[in-house]
């Protein structure tokens, strides 16, 4: 917030582009306010003619592009990015640069290509010794590899991002790699492991709430995956997962929703379309904190 006042301040300067950027991704909770700055970041950054300002708002505005599964041009806006990083042999954005075109492709289900873009990039965030990064990049590897159905690779890229964050104290970056897990022992039922790994994963998203909640939608879409979760509470836990994706205009990919669609169905089923929608909307009105602790308490009463 500061950052973006000074930037007001002195307009006309490269890092209000960046300022701009930076509040469209993380800071704006509505869709057209997002959208007018970081399109003001893209015009400014266009005029300003300064190679890597311009890399970076392309970096920026192609991982909002990406998220909202418009992947042409987010690919379009990544690849121009990484090839100005690499002119500006500026490694650790090539490495982001291509850790989110690999995004983009886990997207599209072309697993093959993001798991060589991941790998590239890890393989340059290991040389410049960036854990935090590594750990992120781990994590998406290992989130390609269980949308590919590759439940071992999953496992061990999973694993590794945990081991980093423990061994280096991440714990802000530990929760990818724990719901994931909690996510990954659903599929391979191990339902006590799952049921443990997403109530660590629900506690450490409650020590940051507000920081961001993209990833608290996902953990709270594998809460769902539970058997034995009560129906309306699971509905109600959709509907937040709704409100946080809608506010920034964030999708679910084709093929994250088929993990997502066979619960929705069933829920459907057992409390009527009505009912489904009433608990809905009423998670849609609850708050982070709520719906958290509502999984939480939810989670705890499931005798596995």
């Amino acid at each position: 917030m500061e950052a973006t006042s000074l930037s007001l301040a002195t307009p006309g300067q490269p890092h209000l582009a960046l300022a701009l950027g930076f509040w469209a991704i993380w800071y704006s909770s509505d869709v057209p306010e997002a959208d007018r700055y970081i399109k003001e970041a893209y015009e400014i950054a266009e005029k300003q003619g300064n190679a890597r300002v311009r890399a970076l708002v392309l970096w920026q505005y192609g991982g909002i592009e990406m998220r909202r599964n418009h992947f042409e041009f987010a690919n379009k806006l990544l690849q121009e990015s990484l090839g100005l990083f690499k002119c500006l042999k500026e490694r650790h954005f090539s490495a982001l640069s291509l850790l989110i075109l690999g995004r983009v492709a886990t997207r599209q289900a072309y697993f093959d290509v993001a798991t060589r873009n991941g790998e590239e990039a890890l393989q340059i965030l290991g040389d410049l010794s960036d854990r935090g990064c590594s750990v992120e990049c781990l994590f998406h590897l290992g989130w390609n590899a269980l949308l590919a159905g590759e439940i071992d690779h999953a496992d061990h890229y999973f694993q590794v991002s945990l081991s980093i964050c423990q061994e280096f104290d991440l714990s802000d970056l530990s929760v990818l790699p724990i719901f994931a897990l909690g996510q990954l022992a659903v599929l391979k039922k191990d339902l006590p492991s799952a049921k443990n790994y997403l109530m660590e994963a629900l506690q450490e998203n409650k020590k940051t709430i507000g920081s961001s909640d993209y990833f608290l939608a996902y953990c709270l879409e594998a809460v769902c995956s539970i058997p034995g979760l009560k129906p309306e509470t699971a509905a109600r836990i959709l509907g937040k997962v709704e409100a946080i994706r809608e506010q920034k205009g964030y999708y679910l990919s084709d093929p994250e929703r088929r993990l997502v669609d066979p619960h929705v169905e069933e829920l459907k089923s057992r409390l009527g379309t009505d009912g489904y929608d009433f608990e809905h909307s009423a998670g849609m009105a609850l708050t982070s904190e709520q719906i958290i602790d509502g999984a939480m308490e939810a989670l705890q009463a499931v005798d596995l």
